[in-house]
């Protein structure tokens, strides 16, 4: 009497070999026979051992009833279920955060462990190692766990399930942005400066990848002036440092004009004007600052001789200036015709002039003799008129009169002239200071006067 109804249910790896079944039981008796079947079906795996349509035999069933001895009992036969794997999870693994590195890599902490059923043998091996979903920074990101693997007899009856759940950060990544920098010279042109360099990009990235930043500066004058990046990134903490765009500036010559005069008795001053050399196209001396003046060895010259004119006073934000010296040159007055002494005055009378004057042979020259009873004495104060001829060349409003030492310096302490009066005045005369040649400029017109001092005759 063969048992019928029944089915095998696939299970999970469970280390056993027990087969679940399904279904009810029947049998198919003869007809008035009296027998029912009954007891506990159970199924029975060959082996615990995962498989597909592994073979389940089935026990348990019985036979009752007043008929029953008259039949044998067979289990149903034929029945086939699957064992499947049971997962065996990894635990015990941490991640830890990183700072950006521009790679999905997480490290991993902790130590793996599995828990297999009882009585198998399954060790935990491999090298397990933990990604992230992407590689940008953010908080809480999923770690995937990878390279955990198993081993043993029994490993084939587990399905290993790598762990789960774990999170980690990926902080931001300190890099420094450059603006970058250029030097020009002064054209008069808007120069501007753009872009910017990087360090501290990470595994081989370029700048490209901060597309939120720039960097720009101009400037025309010359000067120095900032290239200012600006911006933030997702992946960077930067730090910002500016760049610098210099314009130079350019060299500009101002050169002092020589100037040549005669010897005039007149003290030099000012300068002959300049020269440029060294501007841009387009621009003139309108764009210096400060006020041209002179100074130099020229300022106050009086006597012949080559004098420095040197530029001063201009200065500019664009032009580096270089200032030359100009030429002084003061002639020597032309040769005069040398002085006439006259004869010794006659002796004096009880009130005698205090000087003697009389003309030479034309404008050129003078001979003054002083007497003071007959002599000058050192010491004494006298004076002295102008030689008639000059006098009367002098005479007018108009008259330009200038007296100095034959060389063009200043009279001595002890003499001095009075153009109001046209009249020297010899004080406390140094012995040996006679005679003495004075040069005596009247319009332009120079005559040499010698003073002198004789013995009465």
């Amino acid at each position: 009497l063969v048992v019928t109804g029944l089915t095998a249910n696939s299970k999970t790896y469970d280390a056993t070999t027990a087969a679940g079944l399904g279904g009810t039981a029947a049998i198919n008796v003869l007809s008035g026979d009296a027998v029912t079947v009954g007891g506990t079906a159970s199924g029975t795996f060959a082996n615990k051992n995962v498989g597909t349509a592994k073979a389940v035999t089935v026990t348990g069933n019985i036979l009752s009833g007043a008929d029953a001895d008259n039949y044998s009992l067979v289990q149903q036969s034929g029945l086939t279920a699957d064992i499947t794997p049971a997962n065996l999870v990894v635990t015990g693994l941490t991640a830890n955060s990183k700072t950006y590195d521009a790679t999905t890599a997480a490290g991993l902490g902790g130590t793996a462990a599995i828990n297999a059923l009882p009585g198998d043998t399954v060790i935990l091996g491999g090298t397990a190692s933990g990604t992230f979903a992407n590689k940008n920074v953010g908080t809480a990101k999923a770690v995937t766990v990878t390279g955990n693997t198993i081993r043993g007899a029994d490993a084939g009856n587990y399905t290993l399930v790598q762990q789960s759940g774990l999170t980690a950060d990926i902080d931001k990544a300190n890099a420094t942005v450059t603006g970058n920098s250029d030097s020009v010279t002064y054209n008069g042109q808007n120069h501007s400066v753009s872009g910017f360099t990087v360090s501290g990009l990470v595994n081989g990235e370029l700048t490209t990848v901060l597309t939120g930043v720039s960097a720009a500066g101009s400037g025309t004058n010359a000067g120095s002036y900032d290239v200012v990046p600006v911006g933030t990134d997702s992946n960077y903490r930067l730090t910002l440092t500016n760049g610098k765009l210099t314009i130079a500036k350019v060299d500009l010559t101002v050169s002092a004009n020589d100037e040549r005069k005669a010897y005039d008795g007149l003290r030099y001053s000012g300068g002959n004007g300049v020269t440029y050399a060294g501007f841009i196209t387009g621009e003139t001396s309108n764009v210096l600052g400060g006020t041209l003046g002179y100074a130099g060895s020229s300022q106050g010259a009086l006597d012949a001789g080559s004098y420095a004119i040197t530029p001063a006073g201009l200065n500019s934000v664009n032009y580096r200036l270089r200032f030359i010296d100009g030429l002084l040159s003061i002639s020597a007055p032309p040769p005069v015709a040398p002085a006439v002494v006259l004869p010794p005055l006659p002796s004096p009378s009880a009130n005698p002039p205090p000087l003697g004057t009389a003309s030479s042979d034309g404008p050129s020259g003078a001979s003054v003799s002083l007497s003071q009873n007959g002599r000058v004495t050192s010491g004494n104060g006298i004076s002295i008129p102008l030689p008639t001829q000059l006098a009367s060349a002098a005479t007018g409003s108009n008259a330009v009169i200038s007296v100095t030492t034959v060389n063009g310096g200043v009279l001595p302490a002890w003499l001095k002239f009075n153009p109001e009066t046209k009249t020297f005045v010899a004080t406390a005369v140094p012995d040996g200071a006679l005679p003495m040649q004075v040069m005596v400029t009247i319009n332009g017109q120079r005559t040499t006067v010698v003073i002198s001092n004789h013995a009465e005759e």
